[in-house]
């Protein structure tokens, strides 16, 4: 695989000079490699493989930065005049090197939280307004690459617009955080845990949410609780590189879709609380399959403390993905001592001969989200065990349908990427939450709505039936063990 050989641990690769947050670019690295694709496939095709690198994020410790997807397009490969397909992707985040070059930066300085990327256009019928995007994720991508299987493609059309949201929290390890010990401060600045100053949308009643960790702060002026000595901290500045494989020979490639189902109830994020008589917590999210589908690829995302994430079809196991914690005290990028560093996949058509796995209309669907929240976490020391905020139980999806696409839901259309985030930033807190202001809120900012994409059905739908954090209200059936405190 051509992109595995870019991300692992320190990589030097040309330079770019750093910038500010604003007008954020992105350039591409070199010029595309290529190779074929002849095994297991019934006609060759040719892979072409580019770099790209974002404009530099200059971070102080304790500084934050959460990224617009409309303020932070991203280029895609291609001429602009032909259609190709994706297959595949790998991404982290490096730092200046010695002299022009870049090298990985370390999650113990950097976290990663997560970086994602989208086309304006998709809409994740997996799991009604919960996370839509197509490629990217958290601090295990680095070691995670999404391979999509041989012979199958995402098509992308000429003219499509992309955006990215970019999610990194400098804490070199707790040292310039305030607190009594650096890895508690490291693990609540990493979690979303709520303090002074973290800016104006983070409150006691917001903790754990991405308003505590740098969402309304796009120009990283958000900052977790430091010491009087990170002032004389020069920043460093990082980066977003990303590599793509991708290929024009359509005709060779099977059409894919991609989806995120998650728990709970297509939520974007829950929490998870201490329980030393119970240690391990489960979320689970029944769904209902509406046509006949194939799974291609299926990978989990979940946060520190995680154990695994499994499907299960008809109540029958599938396929269980699991997560690998860094070792090693030096912080060697890829290998972080009590990080998360790496999700496996769950199913992947490349190892079943080439064969997805097939379902039928009416069959269901459940994905158990399992958590450790013991006091003792040895797996993550030197992180502090117990509760963790703003975790995640996601199942990247790669399908496709047989000759029926997904319908929309009974709620209506489903809002695309570029709508829903126009929804959150012109009527931000009231989605979800209060659906009367809501659709007040559509009236009055009616023309940003639909310069973001919307209809105004879309719009209508997600103020009546979007639930906190993306979830559905109703429509799924979903159950959290319950823990306590």
């Amino acid at each position: 695989m051509a992109f595995l050989s870019l991300f692992l641990a320190a990589v030097a690769l040309p330079g770019i000079a750093a910038t500010a947050h604003a007008d954020i670019e992105f350039e591409a690295s070199g010029a595309p490699t290529q190779y074929t694709i002849t095994e297991g496939v019934a006609k060759p095709y040719t892979i072409h493989s580019q770099v790209y690198f974002s404009k530099g994020f200059p971070l102080k410790p304790g500084q934050m930065l959460f990224t617009q997807y409309d303020k932070t397009p991203v280029p895609m490969p291609g001429d602009g005049k032909r259609a190709y397909a994706f297959t595949g992707v790998l991404g982290d985040i490096a730092k200046d090197g010695p002299g022009p070059y870049k090298q990985a930066a370390s999650l113990s300085e950097v976290y990663d939280h997560h970086w994602v990327v989208r086309d304006n256009k998709q809409q994740n019928f997996l799991c009604p307004y919960g996370p839509n995007y197509v490629f990217g994720i958290g601090a295990e991508s680095r070691t995670s690459p999404e391979k999509f299987p041989n012979g199958y493609g995402l098509v992308v059309q000429p003219g499509d617009s992309w955006g990215a949201n970019i999610h990194l929290l400098r804490t070199d390890s707790g040292k310039y955080l305030k607190g009594d010990d650096p890895h508690t401060a490291t693990k609540e600045c990493n979690e979303c845990y709520y303090a002074p100053n973290k800016g104006a949308g983070c409150s006691v009643e917001k903790n754990g949410t991405f308003q505590c960790c740098g969402e309304n702060c796009y120009d990283g002026s958000c900052s977790c609780p430091t010491t009087a000595a990170a002032k004389d901290v020069p920043a460093t500045t990082y980066y977003l590189r990303y590599e793509v494989n991708y290929t024009y020979d359509l005709d060779a490639i099977t059409p894919i879709s991609v989806g995120i189902y998650t728990t709970p109830s297509c939520r974007t994020f829950y929490e998870v609380y201490r329980n030393d008589a119970q240690p391990e917590t489960l979320s689970t999210t029944t769904f209902n399959v509406p046509v006949d589908a194939e799974i291609l690829l299926m990978k989990g995302h979940q946060h520190t403390g995680s154990l695994n994430i499994s499907l299960f079809h008809n109540d029958k196991l599938v396929c269980t993905s699991y997560p690998r914690y860094g070792t090693d005290p030096e912080n060697t990028p890829g290998n972080e001592k009590g990080y998360l560093v790496h999700m496996s996949d769950c199913y992947n058509a490349d190892d079943h001969d080439g064969q997805g796995y097939k379902l039928q209309a009416g069959d269901t669907l459940r994905l158990d989200s399992w958590y450790f929240v013991g006091s003792d976490d040895p797996r993550i020391a030197p992180t502090p065990g117990g509760t963790h905020l703003n975790v995640m139980g996601y199942m990247y999806t790669i399908y496709k349908t047989s000759g029926k696409d997904f319908p929309s839901p009974p709620t209506g259309p489903l809002p695309t990427a570029s709508c829903h985030a126009g929804l959150m930033r012109y009527c931000g807190a009231l989605v979800g939450s209060f659906a009367d202001q809501c659709l007040a809120c559509l009236t009055e900012k009616k023309q940003h709505i639909l310069d973001a994409g919307c209809t105004m059905e879309m719009a209508e739908g997600a103020c009546n039936h979007m639930g906190p954090a993306g979830g559905m209200r109703d429509g799924q059936k979903r159950r959290i063990v319950p823990t306590v405190v």
